[in-house]
């Protein structure tokens, strides 16, 4: 991994309300794409953020793609505290 220091990089990243609600705010990268790889696109079949299609406009086809909360890696990691 050293040698992606500086580098641009793509993340699928899963967020849910327990990641942003307390003392410690967290995401949790469940995969990294490489470099050449196009961007996955998941269709989940909710509005996440509360706004429809029509409110978006243009900004939509610059946001973010969301990934469903089925994407996990086996034997993820994961830091030991103290």
């Amino acid at each position: 991994m050293i040698d992606t220091i500086g580098q641009t990089r793509k993340f699928i990243v899963k967020v849910s309300d327990h990641n942003l609600n307390g003392k410690s705010q967290t995401l949790t990268v469940t995969k990294v794409l490489p470099l050449e790889a196009p961007e996955p696109v998941v269709k989940t079949g909710e509005n996440v953020d509360g706004e429809s299609d029509s409110e978006r406009g243009d900004h939509a086809d610059e946001s973010v793609k969301r990934s469903a909360d089925g994407i996990e890696l086996e034997g993820v990691k994961r830091a030991k505290c103290g």
